[in-house]
Parts: structure tokens; sequence; C-alpha cells
């Protein structure tokens, strides 16, 4: 998964909120590709870097999300429309050209950049 110079233009909260968006939507082993000037330390958020140097970072084990217990995890609804609120936010913040895909890889919302920009 690449979300490259996205995370720079968003406030602290909703970078953390992005960051367990892409976490959870990752399969185990999967790889997510930051920006250059996304120098984030991944390892809380349960990653283990492949290179910093790149910002490459790969899904390792399961990381509880504060405040909740294994049995209380978020239903695939609440995560949907984390996932599609973070987009909006994305969207509307940075005018960056974005798609929402689903594990079958088909396209649940595409935003494009506007002309001229």
């Amino acid at each position: 998964m690449t979300c490259r110079n996205l995370l720079i233009y968003l406030k602290p909260e909703t970078v953390q909120e992005v960051l367990s968006i892409l976490y959870r939507s990752l399969r185990p082993g999967g790889f997510l590709l930051l920006g250059k000037s996304e120098p984030y330390q991944l390892e809380q958020q349960g990653f283990v870097a492949v290179s910093r140097r790149w910002n490459i970072y790969r899904k390792a084990g399961s990381v509880r999300e504060p405040g909740t217990s294994g049995a209380a995890r978020r239903s695939a609804t609440t995560d949907d429309a984390s996932a599609i609120a973070a987009l909006r936010i994305a969207a509307e913040q940075s005018n960056v050209p974005s798609v929402l895909i689903d594990e079958e890889c088909t396209i649940l919302r595409a935003t494009a950049t506007p002309k001229g920009y």
C-alpha cells in the first residue's frame, strides 16, 4: 500500500487515525510505503521497518487499539466508515488524488485533483 506525501498535510490526531486505518487495511506481512518527508516511527503502530531510508514498512503481528480488548474490536462497517471519513478529510485538506478500494480491489470511491492544480 502506498501513502506518499499525504500524512504531512494532516493534523497529528488525523495522522494517527489514518495510520490505524492503513494498518487494519493491510494483510499480515503487507507493505506500507510512505513519502520521503514522512519520517514516522511506526513500530508502535504494529509495523516493522524494512528500510527507514526509503520509508518502507511491513505489517507485523497484531496491535491492540488503545482502550479496546481483544473481544471489543471495531466492526467492518465502522472500519469502512472510518476509512471513508479519513479519505474525505485527506482530500479536503490536501487535494490529493486518491482511491479507496475493498479487499477484492473494487473501487469504492475515487477523488481527483482539480484542474490547474
